[in-house]
């Protein structure tokens, strides 16, 4: 799923523990991002949270078959002291096409992930292009797997902004604001 992966690309765990430090996430908000003209990909993502663990509920629909047309874009912002006036952020994707995204980074970081916590299908080692039209939900996908954020994350208030793109207009995205906090153990 295309909001998976964004998420996938950003979250990683709340508690990754890099020595004598501590690294935690306190997720702020999850916000899908309308389509200029309309809206083909459309995220209503509810973030819970039990405990000190957050889990992902909602559903994902593509309004249209996604091919080699459809464009995707991740940008990652940070501001160490927790401001509105961000800095960019390496961590990014470039844009490129759905399906390569789908083919490569999806397949080998958010399939494993979210397996048993959506209907949404496989995509084999070859890919899927173009990516059906449909609605696929998102049950109970906890967040606390820690293997994705960069160790040199610094700390302070993170917006990563996805968007999806056809014939230049952007057509559905998300956006995640998140502040990381570093406590010393």
């Amino acid at each position: 799923m295309h909001a998976l992966g964004t998420i996938i690309l950003f979250l990683g765990n709340f508690r990754i523990i890099l020595g004598m430090m501590n690294y935690e996430i306190e997720f702020e908000r999850i916000e899908g991002i309308p389509g200029d003209e309309e809206t083909l990909v459309e995220n209503i993502v509810r973030l819970s949270r039990r405990g000190e663990d957050y889990f992902l509920n909602g559903r994902l629909t593509y309004h249209d078959d996604l091919g080699e047309d459809v464009l995707h874009t991740v940008t990652t912002t940070y501001s160490a002291d927790g401001s509105t006036l961000f800095r960019t952020h390496p961590y990014t994707v470039q844009k490129s096409s759905i399906c390569e995204f789908f083919k490569t980074i999806y397949r080998q970081y958010g399939q494993p992930w979210i397996k048993g916590h959506t209907d949404f299908p496989d995509v084999p080692k070859e890919g899927r292009c173009p990516l059906p039209k449909g609605s696929w939900y998102i049950k109970d996908m906890s967040i606390l797997n820690g293997t994705i954020l960069p160790m040199h994350a610094p700390k302070g208030l993170w917006k990563m902004v996805q968007k999806i793109e056809r014939n230049g207009k952007i057509i559905g995205g998300l956006t995640i604001l998140a502040r990381i906090s570093v406590k010393l153990v």
